[in-house]
């Protein structure tokens, strides 16, 4: 996932899975995503995992990455990071 694709972005994502379906998976599974915004000006790539029921609450856990520059490239470089320092 270093490279965000040029085209096929769509604008939204979903799914439904009923407590009783045999697919569903109390602690869900991580999905992957590219996202571009502002016109092409940042691209990026986030990892959710969908916690369905924790402590009687539903969980999402998100971690992204971003390149601001309008580069598609995603690759992680140690000497840019800027948090937490």
């Amino acid at each position: 996932m270093n490279e965000a694709p040029e085209l096929g972005y769509q604008k939204d994502w979903s799914a439904i899975h009923k407590k009783d379906d045999p697919d569903f998976s109390e602690w869900g599974e991580k999905k992957k995503f590219y996202f571009m915004g502002l016109n092409g000006a940042i691209y990026g790539r986030m990892e959710v995992k969908f916690i369905a029921y924790y402590n009687k609450v539903g969980v999402v856990d998100a971690k992204y990455w971003v390149n601001p520059n309008g580069s598609r490239n995603l690759q992680y470089d140690p000497k840019k990071r800027i948090w937490p320092q």
